[in-house]
Order: structure tokens, then C-alpha cells, then sequence
């Protein structure tokens, strides 16, 4: 256990990142494991820790690593044992989660920030999203729900009559084999409605 070094949260063991991604492995592996699991006050010590960098606004990205912080401290909430603070720490990362929809969003769903692959990777975070707030029986607003649900929607409209997606930016070559292309005037005129 090198990579836990609770008194050196200063090295990239201990990023947004990195630490987002090893508490939601060490849930699973918890959750699933029957032989080899941790000891229950070892596990509970390691998720509170977690929580507590996840949580720190000093660490915080106001970027899709800090979304991906807020989705793992939805996560490691749901197991905590003090239920005042998996209320905190639900509320802040569900606080924090609507902010950067609104920050990265338009209106009609589309990402603001980067490329085409970009909006697809901050939808993926979503759907994880939606997957953590599950654990906790929560579903997020109807605004929020319909912005998310525009921005599936833009991914058929951005994409080519091939169902790649366009090289803009960082975007790399890639196809959407599974998904129909959208008349974009057609959406358009649904989103006028509205």
C-alpha cells in the first residue's frame, strides 16, 4: 500500500484524478469481494479520507475532474457509517455537480468547453453520474435532467452523415455506429418550443 501515504497529499497519488478513480475501485472491490476484503476499520478510515480530500475546495477542479470528484464523493457517501457526514458530502458534491452543468452547458445541451469528443466524455461522466446518485435513491431536477437529455441529443446533430464525429479540436476519429443521425433543423425547432 505505497500509493497511501495520508500525510502526502501533495503527489500525483493523491490528484483529483487518481484519488477520484481509487476510492470508487476500492468501493467495488469491497462491495464484491468475499474473500480478500479490508478490514471493516481500515476501509472505513481509507472512505473518510477520501471524502475529506474529494471534498476540499483547495483540491478541487472546476473542470471534468472536479465532476469526476463529485460523482466518486457521491460514491464513498453512500458508504459512510456518520450520516451527518454523508448529508455534507452528498450535498456538496450534488451543489457542486449543478454548478458545472450550468457553467459547461448551454441551454440547448451543448458542452461550451474543447471538442466534440469532449461533450461525449462529459456525458459518460453523467450517465456514471446517474449511477452513483442511484445509490442514494436520488434523481437529479427536471432542468437538469432536460439539459442532459439535449445533450445526448446533440451528439446526433454533431455528428457526420458517416456517424464520425467532426476533427475539431482534440477530437480524434471516431464513430457512433449505434446511433442515428439527427436532422439538426428538426431539433431546432423542438428546442423553440420549448
Amino acid at each position: 500500500m505505497n500509493w497511501y501515504k495520508t500525510d502526502d497529499k501533495n503527489n500525483e497519488k493523491w490528484n483529483e484524478h487518481a484519488t477520484a478513480t481509487r476510492v470508487k475501485n476500492i468501493i467495488k472491490f469491497q462491495e464484491e469481494s468475499h474473500k480478500y476484503k479490508l478490514k471493516k476499520w481500515k476501509y472505513n478510515k481509507i472512505i473518510s479520507e477520501h471524502c475529506e480530500f474529494l471534498s476540499d475546495e483547495k483540491y478541487y477542479k472546476n473542470n471534468n475532474h472536479g465532476i469526476m470528484m463529485d460523482i466518486a464523493l457521491i460514491y464513498s457517501s453512500s458508504v459512510l457509517k456518520d450520516n451527518i457526514q454523508k448529508k455534507i458530502y452528498l450535498e456538496k458534491a450534488i451543489y457542486r455537480i449543478k454548478t458545472a452543468l450550468y457553467r459547461d452547458f448551454s441551454r440547448m445541451g451543448v458542452h461550451l468547453e474543447n471538442s466534440p469528443e469532449y461533450h461525449k466524455l462529459v456525458l459518460i461522466l453523467f450517465k456514471d453520474l446517474n449511477e452513483a446518485l442511484t445509490r442514494h435513491n436520488i434523481k437529479l431536477d427536471k432542468e437538469i435532467n432536460l439539459m442532459i437529455t439535449n445533450a445526448q441529443k446533440y451528439k446526433q446533430i454533431i455528428i457526420k452523415p458517416d456517424l464520425s464525429y467532426p476533427l475539431i479540436g482534440d477530437t480524434g476519429l471516431f464513430y457512433e455506429h449505434s446511433m442515428k443521425k439527427y436532422i439538426m433543423i428538426l431539433w431546432i425547432m423542438k428546442q423553440a418550443l420549448l
